[in-house]
């Protein structure tokens, strides 16, 4: 699947395309970090039971 996403930086925001070989789907479980103080996520894998 390939996605736009808008990458940040000090030189401001730029557009690209990103190849994703495995997206998330609904209901799956992920391991999640937050950053400045909640204000933002990053998801950093998907969460596997054995």
């Amino acid at each position: 699947t390939t996605r736009k996403v808008t990458v940040s930086s000090d030189g401001g925001n730029v557009w690209t395309e990103m190849h994703v070989k495995s997206p998330l789907e609904v209901g799956d479980r992920v391991i999640v970090a937050s950053m400045n103080n909640g204000q933002a996520y990053v998801v950093l894998d998907r969460a596997i039971t054995l």
